[in-house]
């Protein structure tokens, strides 16, 4: 957006010289040409905690009788410790819960005070999250993602400070438990911000600069989906045809020129107007028949087939006239694993044909609706 506070600037002085005497009937005139601001430090200083035992020790946190920390955070876990600090007798902790609450405790010696906020979505979700958490001598709060508020009231009487000791573990308690896996970035202490790829920097273990999980390397084969844990993934192999730790074991049936499956639904059904068809095959006999449906009321149907020359063939008729088209240009007949996406929509005027990674191929036909 734009910058319309002149205290925002990021220009805090113009400075011009002149020569003569101070009664010259001179005029200084200025312009400020566009401001272009390049990178960004707070929201770049991304770090990896690739294991639930690895840590950043800051150093200690004198919050005393008020403090207050501010960082974002990207994880699949649904329980751990974001940071834990602790005296004699005091400690601030903050803690993911069941991947749905977050809780930040701590005690300044009259037992432990929690701030507890449970929200309708996971922040164990891969995606990025902000967290801010302050304590003052009036209340201790908790903002999630800017908009989720939760705060504990001081009791009456006079206010204990905070007194810690230890370090300041980001992504474990201070005895190396309950661990975070995930990114942090934009660590604010007291309004300062920490360089965390300084530390990553040193070599730490298990942190990492940046933020790379293990499905950046795409170890899900066959189309299947990577979720990432960060210190490890698993591999979702549905819509495949095949199974294993990394989608690497064939399941499909081998399917001889004459052997065919059959599969009658249930329920009367006429006709639909919209489909999701997925199929997964492979061939080093470019021709017959791959999937079909078809309707002994309306006698509508459809047919996928590879053809003689090894293109992937759609024939169909929903009841306006019957209809072909082919997938240009690609050979399905050469023994590759393939996935093959059919769709219809705009009430059925538009096909939508895609196999692998490769762009998705629209077909629009003149139906006069009924």
């Amino acid at each position: 957006g734009d910058i319309t506070e002149k205290e925002n600037l990021p220009v805090k002085q113009l400075r011009f010289g002149d020569t003569g005497s101070a009664l010259d009937e001179k005029v200084g005139r200025y312009t400020l040409g566009p401001l272009i601001c390049d990178g960004d430090d707070l929201f770049n200083n991304v770090v990896t905690f690739r294991i639930s035992d690895a840590t950043i020790n800051l150093p200690t946190f004198d919050m005393g009788h008020s403090g207050d920390i501010y960082f974002e955070f990207r994880t699949a876990v649904e329980n751990a410790v974001l940071f834990h600090s602790k005296g004699p007798t005091d400690f601030i902790k903050l803690s993911i819960v069941g991947g749905n609450q977050l809780q930040f405790q701590y005690q300044a010696g009259s037992g432990t005070v929690s701030v507890v906020r449970e929200i309708t979505y996971k922040v164990s979700d891969d995606r990025w999250h902000s967290i801010s958490v302050e304590r003052n001598r009036k209340e201790a709060m908790m903002v999630i993602d800017g908009a989720l508020f939760g705060k504990v009231r001081e009791p009456p009487g006079p206010v204990r400070a905070l007194h810690l000791t230890s370090e300041l573990v980001l992504g474990a308690t201070t005895d190396y438990r309950d661990g975070f896996t995930g990114c942090i970035r934009a660590l604010l202490i007291n309004g300062e911000h920490v360089d965390l790829r300084s530390y990553a920097r040193q070599g730490l273990y298990g942190i990492s600069e940046g933020c790379v999980g293990k499905c950046y390397s795409n170890p899900c084969l066959n189309n299947g989906t990577c979720n990432e844990r960060y210190d490890g993934y698993w591999c979702d192999c549905r819509w495949t045809a095949f199974k294993g730790p990394i989608c690497a074991d064939e399941i499909g049936v081998n399917m001889r020129q004459s052997s065919l499956v059959r599969y009658d639904f249930d329920g009367s059904w006429r006709s639909t107007i919209a489909e999701h068809i997925r199929v997964g095959f492979t061939t080093t006999n470019p021709k017959g028949f791959l999937l079909g449906f078809s309707s002994n009321i309306s006698g509508e149907y459809l047919t996928i087939m590879v053809s003689n020359s090894g293109h992937l063939r759609v024939v169909f008729d929903f009841g306006f006239e019957r209809q072909e088209v082919i997938y240009p240009e690609k050979h399905f007949g050469l023994g590759q694993y393939h996935d093959l996406r059919l769709s219809r929509r705009n009430s059925g005027a538009t096909l939508v044909m895609q196999v692998d990674s490769y762009e998705p191929v629209e077909f629009d036909f003149n139906i006069k609706t009924s």
